[in-house]
């Protein structure tokens, strides 16, 4: 009886670490740009770095979510600074859509503006959405090169 319920917790524990291992291997190391929409059509985006790169975990606009392999992607980053203006944007392609992320922050004029967008470019339609409030980025952290 006792040999029986070791096996169990033995079986528990096994099961308990491949699912932290498996779960360990698809999610986001650490994340660089976060971009939650409903308006104009949901949209969904989060661009992860790991130690292999970046790549885009997430990738959904309205109800068609691209499949996504976790390959590293290659990017532009560009920042453009003035006084009391700061706008970095990363640019990249996904499947024949250029999508480009980007984090403005301004203090002119008295008033703080930050805004997070993503701008989707496909067959030649422009797509131009504001992130809401759960959104994240950590443009501004990351080398102004191609990666």
């Amino acid at each position: 009886m006792r040999k029986l319920r070791i096996l169990n917790i033995i079986a528990f524990l096994a099961a308990s670490l491949l699912s932290v291992s498996c779960s360990a291997e698809t999610a986001c190391e650490k994340e660089v740009f976060v971009c939650y929409t409903k308006e104009p059509t949901p949209l969904a985006v989060k661009l992860c770095e790991d130690n292999k790169g970046y790549y885009l975990e997430q990738f959904i606009v309205g109800d068609e979510q691209v499949d996504l392999i976790q390959q590293p992607i290659q990017f532009l980053k560009t920042s453009y600074h003035r006084s009391m203006v700061d706008e970095h944007s990363v640019a990249f392609q996904v499947q024949g859509t250029s999508i480009t992320v980007s984090d403005y922050h301004s203090e002119e004029l008295g008033e703080i503006t930050d805004e997070l967008s993503v701008t989707l470019i496909k067959n030649d339609k422009k797509q131009y959405f504001e992130c809401g409030g759960e959104s994240l980025s950590l443009l501004p952290s990351l080398d102004n090169t191609s990666s």
